[in-house]
């Protein structure tokens, strides 16, 4: 995965949803983003 400005602190994959979890933290402010990516194509920020 390749966001600019953010680094993936974790990735963990959900078998229940068939999906992958990423926490990402912005490199400058350090502020944390949960984003869950699902096979299906529907995408969740939370």
């Amino acid at each position: 995965m390749n966001i600019k400005n953010y680094s993936v602190v974790k990735k963990e994959e959900i078998g229940e949803v068939n999906g992958t979890a990423y926490l990402l933290e912005h490199n400058k402010t350090k502020a944390r983003v949960l984003y869950v990516k699902m096979m299906i194509g529907t995408k969740y920020f939370i």
